[in-house]
């Protein structure tokens, strides 16, 4: 995830400046936030990131950083409004949408593998957790699925609906078909 996180805000500042932002106090809290971020520095990266918000409230791109951000930290409620508010002012923005679907499928992941944990004679208590679980990863989809429908050729997104499919496909049939058919797209996607 962190790989993604410093992708998404070097992204960020090379969005801002072939925008061609005017504005050297903008640019001066992004290129702190980046530095931030190359030193492992979240929270006084969020600090710069949120003084460009201020001055740029209709940069998807920033709120989408934002959401990176908050996401590394665990504050998860709000790395979720930061995602939807990108999306709100970019309905068509790919990152967003990914990051809170990953964001989402992760907490899943956690959950899956802390059911591992429970002991064998706990079958109802494992059960329940791995029920919770799934209910959380299926809440990804709807955010990949808005992926793949923005960039039908993204192999991490059909990656990520692939697996997703294939988890949930006992507990929700129709996803049978769908992991059938996300699979055959990706292995044609990986052939060109």
């Amino acid at each position: 995830m962190r790989r993604i996180l410093f992708f998404c805000v070097l992204f960020l500042f090379s969005c801002s400046t072939t925008k061609k932002v005017e504005d050297d106090k903008v640019r001066s809290n992004i290129e702190k936030a980046n530095y931030c971020i190359e030193n492992n520095q979240p929270e006084e990266a969020l600090k710069y990131l949120k003084k460009a918000i201020k001055d740029e409230p209709n940069n998807a791109v920033f709120y989408q950083a934002q959401g990176s951000l908050l996401d590394q930290i665990g504050k998860y409620d709000e790395a979720k409004a930061s995602y939807k508010k990108a999306i709100k002012i970019n309905p068509d923005y790919f990152d967003p949408y990914f990051c809170l679907g990953a964001m989402i499928y992760n907490r899943a992941s956690v959950m899956i593998s802390a059911a591992g944990d429970i002991p064998v004679n706990k079958q109802k208590k494992y059960d329940a957790s791995i029920d919770a679980a799934h209910k959380q990863m299926n809440k990804a989809i709807p955010y990949f699925e808005k992926c793949h429908s923005i960039n039908p050729n993204d192999i991490y997104t059909m990656e990520m609906l692939k697996v997703c499919y294939y988890k949930l496909r006992s507990k929700y049939p129709e996803y049978d078909k769908k992991y059938t058919a996300i699979s055959k797209e990706l292995k044609a996607a990986k052939q060109k």
